[in-house]
């Protein structure tokens, strides 16, 4: 979501992000990201879109190894700008593809 950060500075060895009491971040791309064992990507990325909800996230204690999932709901709308027939959303799967890498 760095697209939507009120603020971000940079210092040796540290980035800082700060946001929050803005009513209308307007549009922002989202990209989601995996990456398995064998370093294959698997990716979505919506090109344009709007946060439904907000980040609600309770933290465990440092020694619960469990993944933590951050819940975020957005909305993704047709990108304009974009042919028809690729304005909402592009997947890329280097995981399990239909074609084999040569």
């Amino acid at each position: 979501l760095r697209g939507a950060l009120d603020t971000v500075t940079s210092d040796a060895g540290e980035d800082t992000f700060k946001t929050g009491g803005k009513t209308d971040l307007g549009y922002i791309s989202v990209r989601l990201t995996n990456t398995n064992a064998a370093g294959k990507t698997y990716q979505i990325t919506v090109y344009k879109a709007q946060v439904t909800k907000g980040l609600e996230q309770a933290f465990s204690a440092d020694t619960d190894l469990t993944v933590a999932a951050i819940p975020l709901e957005f909305t993704g709308v047709q990108d304009l700008t974009k042919p028809e027939g690729e304005q909402l959303f592009e997947i890329v799967d280097m995981q399990a593809p239909k074609t084999p890498a040569a």
